[in-house]
């Protein structure tokens, strides 16, 4: 019953809360991991999460646990420092992010801070991105994730011919508007990638 308390405190985001539950309850390493998948899911305070992996040796399996759903909380949240918390102290790393089971998710994810914390954080490249945006025919937040990765007209010098989505290969498919894409990218395009007009053909 008390585990089941400390779920609902942790949803408080009040690191101080927690650390009087758990004193109170003196629970151990073994109580923390068995109610773990629920525990870490609902954290989503970087403080918390600190605390829960320094007195409980909390590692990275244990964050992984139902498909990453504390990263994915903290990435809802548009949350970096539990972002960074889950990379720097409990070692989620890219490896754990770019991955098919990961993507309809990410594809939703419209944050520039939270691209940015991929990029510079956790070491995700536009061409790992890409790698999963194979993978996937919804990729509605493609020009925030140009702005993160420095791919707009404007931040780089782009040759013509070059498609503007993917910035990495020859465009070959022309829209009504006068705009192009590759024909690895355009199936997988809702509109035009310069101006978002309408490819229907």
């Amino acid at each position: 019953m008390s585990l089941v308390f400390l779920r609902y405190v942790i949803l408080l985001n009040e690191v101080d809360i927690v650390q009087t539950i758990c004193d109170a309850f003196d629970f151990t390493s073994e109580d923390i991991r068995s109610h773990n998948n629920i525990i870490l899911r609902m954290s989503s305070d970087a403080d918390i999460l600190q605390y829960l992996h320094d007195k409980y040796q909390l590692t990275r399996e244990d964050a992984l646990t139902e498909e990453v759903q504390v990263l994915k909380r903290a990435i809802c949240r548009s949350d970096i420092n539990s972002m960074k918390c889950l990379f720097y102290t409990y070692g989620i790393r890219k490896t754990d992010i770019v991955i098919p089971s990961m993507f309809s998710f990410l594809s939703r994810i419209d944050s520039l801070d939270v691209w940015f914390c991929f990029k510079e954080d956790y070491g995700v490249t536009y061409e790992d991105i890409f790698l999963m945006y194979d993978s996937n025919p919804i990729f509605s937040v493609v020009f925030t994730i140009k702005i993160a990765y420095d791919k707009t007209p404007d931040a780089i010098d782009t040759e013509d011919g070059i498609c503007p989505c993917c910035y990495l290969e020859p465009t070959n498919i022309m829209f009504k508007c006068r705009h192009t894409c590759c024909s690895e990218c355009f199936p997988k395009l809702l509109c035009c990638p310069t101006c978002r007009g309408s490819i229907a053909q």
